[in-house]
């Protein structure tokens, strides 16, 4: 029985009145008062606890992870309370975009990480993917004049649809008296033609470099021949010194994949030591969104063979080596 309940049942009463009860009847309002505090009072605070995973017992919580989907991993059936409900609550905030923030809301507490700021996500280096993209190629013919073409071919192996920047062209030409009146042409595998004609720039070229843009450039397919024509104008003549091409597939069957990838990285001097890899996992693929892949891997050290700074899939998570972590 709460003192403050039956206080509050006498203190009711109208003044003096209390001061004439008999001792029986003051047992009277003790059984009263017991009787609110077991059906009403603890009821009230039972509903007021399990109204948010934060505070619910575990019971509640049971409700909680099998409405959510997790019922059945291992942190729901063998996790401590506390661990339960930092479950739940990650499962909660995947619902939003998958930024870094979000990723690592998601997945610190499954991962136990006393402070998830410090999770490290992954994710694709946006210089090391134009460098895979562009390629070298092959000279065929450097000397340019009125008769001669420069020709410069690429093969390029990827795959996917010519992404909707098109193709970039960089092309170094030297003793060419005038480039204005230059015409550079790219061919796609498939046979198509898109031209910059006189757009180069003015003035003499020695060794310069310039970069043309060829936004319209389209192709169902970036697999296979690619050649870049070089005309020059009239008596003017000049070398064709290098030529470089800039075309991604678009998808994520081909290079640019790697632009939908990132991973969690599991570093067990951050963790509090009980991660669930397996929920970890599951929860990594479905914040993606149908628009990102992502995982979980460890970081590497001698124990496993891998050099200081490499990654490795989780056991058992189905990553494929060599085909998933962006930048290895």
């Amino acid at each position: 029985m709460s003192t403050e309940t039956r206080e509050a049942l006498l203190a009711s009463l109208p003044p003096g009145v209390r001061d004439m009860l008999a001792d029986d009847v003051i047992a009277l309002f003790d059984a009263t008062a017991s009787t609110i505090d077991d059906s009403a009072i603890a009821a009230v605070d039972a509903l007021d606890a399990d109204s948010s995973p934060l505070t619910c017992g575990s019971e509640r919580l049971r409700r909680w992870e099998s409405d959510l989907g997790i019922a059945s991993t291992r942190t729901a059936l063998f996790g401590t309370l506390s661990a339960r409900r930092a479950a739940v609550i990650s499962r909660l905030r995947e619902y939003g975009p998958p930024t870094v923030a979000m990723l690592r809301s998601v997945l610190a507490p499954l991962l136990d990480y006393a402070d998830p700021t410090t999770l490290t996500i992954l994710e694709t280096d946006r210089t090391a993917l134009r460098a895979a993209h562009v390629y070298s190629g092959v000279a065929v013919a450097t000397y340019l004049d009125m008769v001669t073409t420069g020709i410069w071919e690429f093969y390029v192996d990827d795959d996917g649809r010519v992404a909707p920047g098109g193709v970039v062209i960089d092309i170094t030409l030297s003793t060419l008296l005038d480039v204005s009146g230059q015409t550079v042409t790219v061919q796609t595998p498939g046979g198509a033609y898109f031209a910059h004609v006189g757009t180069i720039g003015r003035g003499v070229a020695a060794s310069t470099t310039y970069r043309l843009y060829f936004p319209a450039v389209s192709a169902s397919s970036v697999l296979g021949l690619w050649r870049i024509y070089v005309y020059t104008n009239g008596a003017s003549t000049g070398t064709l010194e290098d030529c470089k091409l800039f075309v991604e597939g678009m998808g994520p069957s081909g290079l640019c994949g790697a632009a939908f990838e990132w991973a969690a990285v599991y570093e067990p001097t951050k963790s509090n030591g009980s991660p669930d890899f397996d929920a970890a996992v599951a929860a990594s693929q479905r914040v993606g969104l149908a628009t990102r892949i992502g995982g979980v891997v460890m970081i590497a050290d001698a124990a496993v063979g891998l050099a200081d700074g490499d990654y490795a899939g989780i056991p058992n998570d189905n990553t494929k080596p060599s085909g998933f972590v962006p930048g290895a």
